[in-house]
């Protein structure tokens, strides 16, 4: 909201002739005795419920909705603006606070000016606001977590329609709410336990990979992923190099209870001639663990990732 701070001096003179108020009776029967009460005032500046007085009579004197919303912006905004104007309403203000003033006295007001916002804005005045609190932070990035901002991993336009979907359940489409929220455009870091991890050290060279709790499931043709050494590193190894015809292998991990929801998937990687886009990553909840492979109980996180291009060897750390 921008204001403007303006100083307005009068002669009470001046205002009473032109008013025909009734406090001439006064002034005439001062100036029967021959008495003048004639003061002078540097600065006056409106209060709280000088707005509120003016407020009020400013929405009696409103002939429409826009002039309504002027008069009661004045109690809201403690601002006068170009309807509830200093000129209407302020000697009023001045005329009750000092009575026994007489003809020809001064006084300057200090008061806040709002200059006439844009329809846009008027319609803004009735909007809901409403703000996150630390436990809105804590269910929007999981049971437990520390973090009590917004940031890119959860973005406010990724996160805030769903929030507010279960805050205001009975909103129809077009209502709005503005929602204050704290937000940093770098993300939190996390240490902890890892949920689950495998480094293959265990693994025997050019021997189909046995380790308990995984499982290799072949659909197509009859190769395997296998064990592989390097420099005294092991890792798991798959190739249809010199293989005629398809192949499709899972290599199927044990089932990791996910505990959060910011929970990550990471493995290092490395790829030799890789020269067909047949890599895949995916997920399930509902798998059995029997080695039949139902694809509608499986969702490919693929798109999370990015692989190197190109058909040259090229290892890489892959995060999710």
């Amino acid at each position: 909201m921008k204001l403007k701070y303006n100083l307005i001096a009068w002669s009470l003179l001046g205002f009473f002739a032109a008013a025909c108020d009734p406090m001439d009776d006064i002034y005439n029967e001062i100036d029967a005795e021959g008495t003048t009460n004639t003061q002078t005032m540097a600065e006056y500046v409106l209060t709280d419920a000088d707005y509120e007085t003016i407020s009020s009579a400013a929405a009696k004197a409103a002939t429409s909705d826009a002039e309504k919303a002027l008069a009661n912006a004045v109690k809201t905004d403690k601002a006068l603006n170009e309807f509830a104007s200093a000129e209407k309403y302020v000697p009023s203000i001045i005329a009750k606070m000092l009575p026994s003033w007489g003809k020809g006295s001064s006084v300057g007001v200090t008061y806040n000016y709002q200059n006439t916002p844009s329809d846009y804005v008027l319609e803004y005045r009735t909007v809901t606001n409403t703000s996150l609190g630390d436990k809105d932070y804590e269910a929007l990035w999981g049971e437990g977590s520390p973090v009590k901002f917004l940031a890119p991993a959860h973005a406010p336009a990724t996160v805030l329609p769903g929030w507010l979907a279960g805050q205001y359940k009975d909103a129809a489409k077009g209502d709005l709410v503005l929602v204050d929220y704290k937000y940093d455009d770098v993300d939190p870091e996390f240490t902890g336990e890892d949920l689950y991890s495998q480094d293959f050290e265990t693994v025997e060279k050019d021997k189909d990979i046995v380790l308990e709790g995984w499982e290799q499931v072949t659909l197509k043709g009859d190769k395997k992923w296998q064990g592989k050494i390097y420099s005294n590193n092991g890792y798991a190894q798959f190739s249809a190099n010199n293989f005629e015809g398809e192949v499709d292998t899972w290599f199927i991990s044990p089932a990791v209870a996910v505990t959060s929801k910011d929970a990550g998937l990471s493995f290092d990687i490395k790829f030799g001639y890789y020269n067909a886009d047949c890599l895949d990553v995916l997920v399930s909840d509902t798998y059995a663990g029997n080695g039949s492979i139902d694809m509608a109980q499986w969702t490919s996180v693929k798109d999370q990732f990015t692989f190197p291009e190109g058909g040259l060897p090229t290892a890489t750390t892959i995060i999710l």
